[in-house]
Order: structure tokens, then C-alpha cells, then sequence
């Protein structure tokens, strides 16, 4: 069984919050957001409540910037882009070092975690909302013209270094950055006459990248290097058709980056890194369905009846030709559901994302039909990952003429629409679907029971949820798959006391630490239910429904 440690300054925090706090100080800039109520998005209206600064910076930095699944990366953002009061002080040691009082710490933390995530439109409208002018913090000021960079706006961010004269013209990083501008707007011998004259002490990347000096691995680069291999050139169009064959080892951030770069000409390969990107959340649904309706193809290809073979064309282009397919199809259901299960088949090595877009499409499909039965099981958990709910009538007519029955999706429905869903169903289930069972089966047996139970907000019969847990631990053999994941025992003692305490922003925080990172299916079966319990006293019980279903892959 894997186990995942955390660094040793994190763990000491998740297992004691020791500091004593002071008196909270008037709301400050540093805690200000974007999420200003549960309509928009604020998990929390004090999403740090019990928390020093100090311990919520603990906190933010120990957050992954690599998430396993679209449903933590979204909580992530939501944490980190939630407005809240301002951070009281906690008792420092007296061994500690000194910081600036002037530096919002705390916003600097939010800022540089959003943009390691890939989230820089987020980060962007961040800073927008809560700075508004130019700090008096060169520190602040520059994770501004970091974004700007990232997202291939170099001459905004120079323009920014020019308002900022007044302000940062004496600092020696201002004006080696702004040597940055006076270079890439230079033309011919103008140029490299600035070059020539121009040392980079502070950012020796930037001289590296302006004098043709590329990086060896863009996966390695930190925020800074990207941000001036951007400003550069060094990261373009080319860069990403190369690059897209790794989209899926691509850390988030170059992966948004690459994803977001304006092509000249239509370039296939974004949608194959839009796919991706959508997969870990980096992207939405709209997003690919922009991509998908784009109109990259001859109309004989989309419409004709014989549904032509894709032949020679770009494998990135095959999801948008499927999609308008199907789309073509939406009136002629006996069309529509032989397209559907032609995507189904030509796309089965694609992502759950990469069917997002036919999600509404898919509720149409005939799923009692005989020939769409093989396709049942993976459609239903798109529709219901997508839309957070099935058609009611999918669920009816199992059971044959007054027999019992449930449908081969049943753990599916069970997750979406709990109804106190018991054993005996789960029996039928693995009585009349084997091999759906099976897939599960082989991991755990009871975790379809156990996501029924857990999500089910309605009273409960018999034994509570934790009791019954308990009883699946005393009485079935724990033959957990190797690949199983558990995080340090420290994290999840912290994790259910604040949970229990209502402390919503810790127990959202340490469930990002804890669990973020490892793919939900690999999460041993006892803390899947304390996961579920966690997003659901925080108020994401869709997210919390979006983790059950990722589990049964």
C-alpha cells in the first residue's frame, strides 16, 4: 500500500494547529476574492475560521498544483479565489525570521498557487478585483506581469512597467525587466546593440532566453522560467504541436499555457490538448465545445448518411467530427444511437472529457435498446458526471414482467439519486450485470454499497454509515490492489476533527493535501467515506457525487 508523506513543516501543522491567536485585524486585501457568496462559488464566508496567517500560509503552499481529477482542481480554485475576513497574527517564535509587514503574504501565496495550477484567468481576475492600482509591493506587482507574460500579453505587461515608473523605477528587478521590453520591441542592429549592453544579475533566464539560449525541459521550469520563455518566443505554435504527444505527463501550467496559444492557422492539436486540459479541469466543457463546433471540415464528412471512414485526417480532429455527427443526428433517433456507439467505439481510448460536449446528446440514447447495452456502462456515467443527474426512465424496466431488477448502471444511480439503496440490490446487480460487477469487483466489493450509503442524504435504516463501515472491516478480507493510496495517519486525524468541527475551509484544505493528488479509484474504500462526508459538510455535494463516480472508472 503507497503511502503519502507530506513535508515536515506541513505535517507538524495538520496534526496540531498550536499557535495562539490575537485579535482578528480589519478585512484586508489579503484574504479578498473574487467568490463573494455561495450563488458565485464562496465555499465559505470565513473559508480560514481558526486560523492564524501563518497557518493558512502553511496551508495554501502545502496545496498540490497537480490535481488527479477535474472535481479537486475546481475545489482548489474555489478555496483560493473565496472572499474572507482578514487573518489575525499568531504568537511568532522568537527564532523566527523577520517579514514584511507591507507584504501581503497571504495574497502573493493564493496568487502563485492559482498560476501553478494552470489557473490564470482566475489569477488574473484575482489581482484585477482585489489590487485594482499598482501596489506599493514590487513582490505583488510582479506576479501581475508574470500572468500577463503567461498568457502571451508582453506588451500589456510592459505597458504595466512603464505605470510603474513612479513607483518600482528604482528597484533592480524593475529595471532589468523592463531591459526585457526594451529588447523584444527592438528591431535589427537596434537590438542586439541593447543586448549587447544589457546584464540580467536578478533573472539570468531572460538573458539565456533573449540570446536564442533555450531550455533543455519546459516540464522543469518554474513559473518565472515559463513566464519569460513565453515573453521570449521560445514557447509558440510549434511548441505545442510538438508537445501535444505528452499532454498528459505536461505540469498544469505549461499545459494551459500551450493550450491557450492563438495560432495563426487551425491547429488540430488543440484540440487534443483541450481534452486534456479539460480532463484535469484546467478547461470547461464550453471550452471544447467551441473547439468541437469550429468548423475545421468539408460538409460531406459531417453529414453524409454512410458516415464516411475519418481517412486521412488529423486523430485530433475525430472528436470534433463525432460530435457534429451526432449533433447532425439529434432527429433521427435510429441514426443518432448508431453514431453515438461509433463514437463510443472509435473514441474508447480518449478520456471521460472528451465526451463531455454529447453529454446532452447522450441523454437520448436508448438504453434498453439491445445493441447499445456493451456501451450502457460508460455512457451513463458520462451523462450523470456532466449533467449530475440520468433521465428518470433509464432506471425503469430491468426487472422484466414483475421480476426483480435494478439496471447495469445501478451504482451510477445510486450515487446521483440516492434512494436508501441496500445489499439486496447490490446482490441483484452482481447477479444480472457480471460483468459491469466485475470491473468494480476486482478493486473492492463493497464499494458500490458504500458510495450508496455515503451519498445518501435521507434517514437512514438500521446501522449508521460509520457502523457499517466498521462491520465491513471486521468482516470481509481487506485485499486492497497495491495501487490503493493513504495519506499520512497525522493528516486524517486533523482532517476528521475539523470536519466534525465544522471548520469548513480547513477540512476542504487538508482534503485537497490529503487526497488531491491520487486518482480517486486508488483512495482506500474507509476514506472514501470520509472524503464524501468532508465535501458534503462543506457544501459540495456535487463534488462530493463527482468523486464517488470518478471512483468507479
Amino acid at each position: 500500500m503507497k503511502i503519502i508523506r507530506l513535508s515536515l513543516c506541513a505535517l507538524a501543522l495538520l496534526v496540531s494547529f498550536s499557535s495562539t491567536v490575537m485579535a482578528a485585524p480589519s478585512r484586508s486585501v489579503e484574504t479578498a476574492g473574487t467568490l463573494t457568496s455561495n450563488q458565485d462559488g464562496q465555499i465559505a464566508g470565513n473559508v480560514w475560521a481558526g486560523l492564524s496567517r501563518d497557518e493558512a500560509l502553511l496551508l495554501i503552499n502545502a496545496l498540490p498544483a497537480r490535481y488527479a481529477t477535474p472535481t479537486w482542481y475546481d475545489v482548489a480554485r474555489r478555496l483560493l479565489l473565496s472572499d474572507a475576513p482578514g487573518l489575525p497574527e499568531g504568537n511568532r517564535p522568537k527564532d523566527a525570521p523577520a517579514t514584511d509587514p507591507s507584504r501581503p503574504d497571504i495574497l502573493i501565496a493564493r496568487l502563485d498557487k492559482l498560476m501553478e495550477m494552470g489557473a490564470l484567468r482566475d489569477a488574473e481576475m484575482l489581482y484585477d478585483t482585489v489590487v485594482g492600482e499598482f501596489p506599493d509591493n514590487f513582490d505583488l506587482a510582479y506576479r501581475s506581469l508574470q500572468i500577463l507574460m503567461l498568457r502571451g500579453q508582453l506588451s500589456a505587461a510592459c505597458l504595466d512597467l512603464q505605470a510603474m515608473q513612479a513607483t518600482h523605477g528604482k528597484n533592480p528587478k524593475w529595471v532589468e525587466l523592463n531591459r526585457l521590453c526594451r529588447v523584444q520591441f527592438a528591431q535589427g542592429g537596434e537590438r542586439a546593440r541593447i543586448l549587447n549592453e544589457t546584464k540580467f544579475d536578478y533573472y539570468p533566464a531572460v538573458g539565456n532566453f533573449l540570446r536564442g539560449r533555450a531550455p533543455n525541459n519546459l516540464s522543469a521550469m518554474n513559473t518565472e522560467e515559463l513566464a519569460f520563455a513565453v515573453a521570449t518566443g521560445l514557447v509558440n505554435e510549434n511548441t505545442a504541436r510538438s508537445m501535444t504527444s505528452k499532454a498528459g505527463k505536461l505540469p498544469p501550467l505549461l499545459l494551459t499555457v500551450l493550450f491557450s496559444i492563438d495560432a495563426e492557422n487551425a491547429m488540430p492539436e488543440r484540440t487534443c490538448l483541450g481534452i486534456e486540459a479539460a480532463r484535469r479541469g484546467l478547461a470547461s466543457t464550453r471550452d471544447l465545445i467551441s473547439l468541437y463546433e469550429a468548423p475545421h471540415y468539408a460538409s460531406d464528412l459531417l453529414l453524409s448518411p454512410g458516415m464516411p471512414a475519418l481517412g486521412g485526417m488529423h486523430p485530433c480532429l475525430a472528436p470534433t467530427v463525432m460530435y457534429q455527427r451526432i449533433a447532425s443526428a439529434k432527429e433521427n433517433p435510429a441514426q443518432r444511437n448508431s453514431t453515438i456507439r461509433q463514437a463510443l467505439d472509435l473514441m474508447s481510448d480518449l478520456p471521460d472529457a472528451a465526451f463531455w460536449p454529447m453529454a446532452t446528446y447522450f441523454k437520448d440514447f436508448d438504453v434498453h435498446a439491445a445493441q447499445n447495452k456493451k456501451y450502457v456502462w460508460r455512457l451513463t456515467r458520462i451523462v450523470a458526471y456532466e449533467k449530475d443527474e440520468l433521465p428518470q426512465d433509464w432506471a425503469r424496466g430491468w426487472g422484466g414482467q414483475g421480476g426483480a431488477g435494478v439496471s447495469p448502471f445501478w451504482p451510477v444511480q445510486a450515487i446521483v439519486s440516492p434512494e436508501g439503496d441496500s445489499m439486496d440490490e447490490l446482490n441483484i446487480w452482481r447477479q444480472q450485470w457480471p460483468s459491469e460487477a466485475k470491473r468494480v469487483a476486482s478493486r473492492d466489493p463493497i464499494i458500490p454499497l458504500l458510495l450508496g450509503q455515503s451519498l445518501n442524504p435521507g434517514p437512514k435504516t438500521g446501522k449508521n454509515d460509520k457502523t457499517k463501515l466498521r462491520d465491513y472491516e471486521n468482516n470481509l478480507s481487506l485485499t486492497f490492489s497495491r495501487t490503493y493510496s493513504m495519506p499520512s495517519y497525522g493528516l486524517t486525524q486533523r482532517l476528521n476533527d475539523v470536519i466534525k468541527n465544522n471548520q469548513t475551509g480547513q477540512s476542504v484544505a487538508l482534503l485537497l493535501i490529503g487526497y488531491g493528488a491520487i486518482p480517486p479509484d486508488q483512495v482506500i474504500p474507509h476514506q472514501m467515506a470520509l472524503v464524501i462526508e468532508g465535501l458534503n459538510k462543506a457544501g459540495l455535494g456535487r463534488y462530493a457525487r463527482r468523486f464517488a463516480l470518478e471512483v468507479l472508472r
